[in-house]
This record gives structure tokens, C-alpha cells and sequence, in this order.
């Protein structure tokens, strides 16, 4: 695809390159990923050497030997072995003292991961070699808010040293629309409204779709693929871990409490899927907590129905560093030791306020359905309704006189949850579901016993294979009733 909308920053960014070979520059470049923010570096940076290292959430010593190899393969500078980045990242300045070479650094707020003090080794490196170096460094992160605290904040080490700043947005309707002329002359207003809802003008999206090179758009797809399977590993795997957390805690959990887990390494970009989980999974207002590079805890918050999570939060505000949000959710952050308190004070203010139906599981079921029913023109329909949200609820149904297939088994790392293979009579079919914590009927429905479930449906992609999953939300043997 042509390169679109990035003139100015092209322009500028080749000035910092002429400079460079005067005085060390450190460029900071933010924005979300595939915003086009790799591209438009390598654009503009042609004249002079040019050394790219992606930073991994890898141990620093895997990192230090991943760049060093880049190094030597790009500057022929065999700088030896290190496990120290700053100490490493001096190295390479002690090169730019009689070289003059780009250096960039991606995703560097992932550095965070490796260890507390790693900004301030970088800054003292800094300080130590921009004298006489020549080199160009360019600093790339995805994560705004991380970038922004590291450079911008006055109580950070890299607070004022970057000597220029981008923030790359996604592109224009204005861009959107020269886009469209280019590839599809005679289209309509309706044709640019679909692409910006589909692109929300971000640039490797907008190349997927007018691209017409197969083989280009194949690999885009594979990518933002792996990326979003990715994604979902992390949320079934912190979210297994917060139910193992809850099932050792299901005393304190009582049965009003709201739920507050925390883990130093948990993913702060799933947490808010987890605290979801979590509510729908328990019926209790739920906070899921992680640790920044800050070392302050983080997280986010779901509610259950008619419970006002926001004012029960607020109560504690004298304990938090920030929070904000709605009636249903609210994102907050609070020092690490203030958490104990924080349970405590939220325990009590939602055993006061909380009312007995608003903890008692209630679904409403849309339809009843026959498995043979779930076809895939069946899930195209679905697909049409989405995005779902808590103003768009995702459709349950119900499942009558469902058995085992005789391969449903218990997993979690307590066994708590089950993997069903199932049948309903209406067919050969057989049906994979996940119910989670409901390891109470795995005895039963093991030994053939008919019962009826409530689910949702979910659609997996792995690789380059399309499952049908069933969520499980309740399950009722053939003698029991609906509580």
C-alpha cells in the first residue's frame, strides 16, 4: 500500500537523522500498535546505518544477547557477552563516539519487565555517553500510558531527556477518503463508513482491506491472528489462576463480598476481561489487581446488576492513588501495601449496601435451542449482532437432556472446572463446552445422567482451524430444578 499522511513526521524525523551526526538524539515515538509507527521509522531513516531490536518481555540476559547479535550483525561490533541492558546500551553509545547509526528500541516499556531499576541505569548511561556520540535513538511504545509516565513525569529518571516527540494517530477520514479514491474511485459514503468501522483508521487494518496482493493479506491476517490467540491464552490463563486464588479464599469470600485478587505478573491488559469473568462467574462485584512498573497496584473492576461499583470504590478513595469509571466498572490504581485495607473497607461497605438478589445467579435465557440448530448459518446470524457489551448482552440459551459423550473431564489446577464433550438427541452431534467451577456435577453427568444446560456461544480460531465452544453459565440435572 501506498505510504499515506506521515509527511510531516517524515520530514522531521529525517531532520533528527541529519542531526544525529552532531549530537546524540533521543527520539520518543508513541502509538497504538499496527498504527504504522515501524513503517514510517523505516521510511525515514535511509542514510545511515540502521539497527532495529524489538524488546520482548524476555529476561535481560536473553535480551542483552538478542540486540548484541543485531549489533554485530549490522555494525560488524562484536561487543562480547553482557547480562546487564544499560551496561550494554553503553556499549553500543561507546560505537557511536566514531559512528554515526540509528539505533531503535520498540516496544520499550516492556523493559519494565526485567527489573525496578532499569530506567534509572538507562538514564545514568545516557547522562554518562550523549557527549561526542553520534548516535540516533529512537524509542517506540504501543502503551501510552506507560510511555507517558516513564518520559513525562517528574519523579521518572528518563523525565526531560528525550530531545523530540511523536505521537502517531490513526489516520483522518480526510486520509481515509484519499485511501478510497486511490483504490475504489466510485466509492460511496456508506463504502467509507464501513472501512472506518472496520480500520478505525488504523493502517495496517486499512492495508488488510485494499490490499490486492493475496499472498500480503494472507500474512497480515496470520499475524493480527496469532496476536489476538494470544490474547486469549493470557485471559483463560490469569483467569484460571484467580479462580485457583478464590477457591483457596472461599471463606473470606462469603456471601456478599465483593472479590479482590491481585498478582505482581499478571497482564494489565487482560485484567478487565478477568474482573468480567469473575463477576459473571460468582456473582460478586470484582476487582483484579496487578502491579506496574511504578510498583503501585493496578486493576479493574466489574459489577453485578444494579450494584453500584463506582460509589462502593469511591468510599475508599482516601486508600487510592487514582480511579475512575461508571456504575458498572471502574479502573483504579493504589499502593501495593494499601491493598489489605482496601479489601477490608470494600468488604464492608458492600455488605451494607449490597442487596441478597443482586448476589443471587439470575440469567435470562433468549431461547431454547436443539444443537442441531448451531449451524454456520446459524453463527453468521450471531455475528451480525456483535459488538456485544454490557448494553448488547451476548445471547444464552438453553439445552435440554444433554448426556456425556463419554469423554467430558474434569480440568484447572484443581479440578475444578469441566470440559464437556456432550450429545442432546437431536442428532449425532457432539458438542464441546467449558463450565466453569462446576466440577460438582462431573460425577453425574459422568455417569451418563441427562441434564439440561444455559450458555453462551463462542467462536475459537486456532491457527487455521474454527471451533464452536459452549460457556457454560448453569447446569441443571435431570431431577433437580432451577433455583
Amino acid at each position: 500500500m501506498k505510504f499515506y499522511d506521515r509527511e510531516q513526521e517524515m520530514v522531521a524525523l529525517r531532520k533528527i537523522e541529519t542531526l544525529s551526526a552532531h549530537d546524540a538524539q533521543m527520539t520518543v515515538i508513541t502509538g497504538p500498535r499496527r498504527i504504522g509507527k515501524t513503517t514510517l521509522i523505516k521510511k525515514s531513516f535511509t542514510e545511515i546505518p540502521f539497527v532495529y531490536f524489538f524488546v520482548g518481555k524476555k529476561s535481560e540476559t536473553l535480551l542483552c544477547a538478542e540486540l548484541s547479535e543485531i549489533i554485530r550483525s549490522v555494525l560488524d561490533a562484536d561487543l562480547g557477552a553482557f547480562n546487564d541492558f544499560p551496561r550494554l546500551l553503553g556499549a553500543i553509545m561507546g560505537i557511536a563516539k566514531h559512528e554515526n547509526f540509528t539505533l531503535v528500541l520498540d516496544e520499550f516499556q516492556n523493559l519494565s519487565h526485567t527489573r525496578d531499576s532499569i530506567f534509572s541505569d538507562i538514564q545514568n548511561v545516557w547522562d554518562d555517553n550523549k557527549e561526542d556520540c553520534h548516535i540516533n535513538l529512537v524509542i517506540c511504545g504501543s502503551i501510552y500510558s506507560k510511555m507517558k509516565k516513564i518520559f513525562d513525569d517528574k519523579d521518572e529518571p528518563l523525565y526531560g531527556r528525550a530531545t523530540a516527540r511523536f505521537k502517531i494517530r490513526p489516520f483522518s477520514i480526510a486520509t481515509l477518503k484519499e485511501i478510497m479514491r486511490d483504490n475504489n474511485p466510485n466509492y460511496t459514503s456508506e463504502d467509507l463508513l464501513a472501512m472506518y468501522m472496520i480500520t478505525g483508521g488504523v493502517a495496517k487494518y486499512v492495508e488488510l482491506l485494499v490490499t490486492r496482493d493475496s499472498a500480503q493479506a494472507q500474512e497480515i491476517s496470520k499475524n493480527i491472528d496469532r496476536y489476538n490467540e494470544d490474547r486469549k491464552e493470557l485471559d483463560r490463563q490469569i483467569t484460571d489462576e484467580a479462580n485457583v486464588i478464590i477457591a483457596n479464599h472461599k471463606e473470606e469470600i462469603g456471601s456478599k463480598k465483593p472479590i479482590v485478587v491481585y498478582d505482581p505478573n499478571w497482564h494489565k491488559g487482560i485484567i478487565g476481561i478477568v474482573a468480567s469473568r469473575l463477576a459473571e462467574l460468582y456473582f460478586r462485584p470484582s476487582v483484579v489487581l496487578t502491579r506496574d512498573a511504578r510498583g503501585i497496584a493496578t486493576g479493574s473492576s466489574r459489577s453485578v446488576r444494579g450494584f453500584d461499583i463506582y460509589t462502593a470504590i469511591k468510599s475508599c478513595r482516601d486508600l487510592l492513588e487514582t480511579f475512575g469509571g461508571h456504575t458498572n466498572a471502574v479502573g483504579l490504581s493504589l499502593k501495593v501495601e494499601n491493598i489489605p485495607e482496601f479489601r477490608r473497607r470494600l468488604e464492608e461497605y458492600v455488605e451494607q449496601h449490597i442487596q441478597p438478589q443482586q448476589v443471587t445467579p439470575s440469567i435470562d435465557i433468549d431461547a431454547e435451542i436443539k444443537f442441531s440448530e448451531i449451524s454456520p448459518d446459524f453463527m453468521r446470524c450471531m455475528k451480525m449482532f456483535n459488538p456485544f457489551g454490557p448494553e448488547n448482552i451476548k445471547p444464552v440459551f438453553v439445552t435440554r437432556g444433554c448426556v456425556d459423550a463419554g469423554t467430558s473431564k474434569l480440568v484447572g489446577k484443581n479440578l475444578e472446572h469441566i470440559k464437556l464433550d456432550i450429545t442432546d438427541g437431536s442428532g449425532d452431534r457432539v458438542m464441546n463446552g467449558i463450565a466453569f467451577g462446576m466440577d460438582k456435577y462431573f460425577e453425574r453427568i459422568s455417569a451418563g445422567e441427562p441434564f439440561d444446560i444455559i450458555y453462551t456461544i463462542e467462536e475459537n480460531k486456532h491457527r487455521n482451524a474454527v471451533s464452536i465452544q459452549l460457556m457454560i453459565k448453569g447446569i441443571k440435572m435431570h431431577d433437580e430444578s432451577w433455583d
